[in-house]
């Protein structure tokens, strides 16, 4: 048994070593495009030179800097740092199987942990997750579906129509478009689907949907 472990947390290792240079590859692309676009805009910019011709000021505010790049690179690093985080998480969670295991905490894509309270602190209080538990954290981690109304309500601003949202709404962006989920928008064979997608995403391989992976 214990070889066993030691071949999944190896081959766990392996997987976030080449996503992570995976990304890291991807960002220096990108940077390399950006900085290459930006000295040919510069370069396409620029006059010959013509003696007693006076040559205008350009603006170049819409240019990459080298603040531009520093943020850049410091926001794909941040995200590097956390998909490793959650990769190590998972590997542990998957390795647990006891119910009274303790669960490491899994990030949302903002990088944070859910609050203690909708944690689930075991592998057994896991398993034991009510249909508004299961909604709730799935919602934390943008795992649900859009629900109609809040499909209709984008459409609707898409639109030009804000006839439905407040001030505050309004002065607040996009992301009040959305609609809380509640337990009567869902049947049981959703929420265990629900559960399912939770399960994969920390890491463990308890499920509810009949020949699940």
């Amino acid at each position: 048994m214990s070889e066993d472990l030691a071949t999944k947390v190896a081959f766990l290792e392996s997987l976030v070593k080449r996503q992570s240079e995976l990304l890291s590859q991807t960002g220096q692309q990108v940077l390399a495009l950006t900085v290459k676009q930006t000295k040919g805009q510069i370069e396409d910019l620029q006059p010959p030179a013509i003696p007693g011709v006076v040559v205008p000021n350009i603006d170049t505010s819409d240019f990459v800097v080298n603040d531009d790049i520093v943020q850049l690179v410091s926001e794909l690093q941040g995200q590097l740092d956390n998909l490793e985080t959650r990769s190590i998480r998972r590997g542990v969670n998957i390795l647990k199987s006891d119910d009274d295991a303790v669960l490491a905490p899994m990030l949302n894509n903002d990088g944070v942990e859910p609050p203690k309270e909708l944690w689930p602190a075991t592998l057994g209080v896991f398993k034991t997750f009510d249909k508004n538990h299961i909604l709730e954290l799935s919602a934390f981690y943008d795992l649900l579906p859009p629900l109609k109304a809040e499909q209709d309500r984008m459409q609707a601003f898409m639109e030009g129509d804000l006839s439905g949202l407040s001030e505050q709404e309004l002065a607040n962006g996009l992301e009040n478009l959305n609609v809380e989920p509640s337990a009567e928008d869902y049947n049981e064979e959703e929420v265990d689907t629900f559960f399912d997608d939770l399960a994969r995403y920390i890491g463990v391989t308890a499920r509810r949907t009949p020949a699940a992976w």
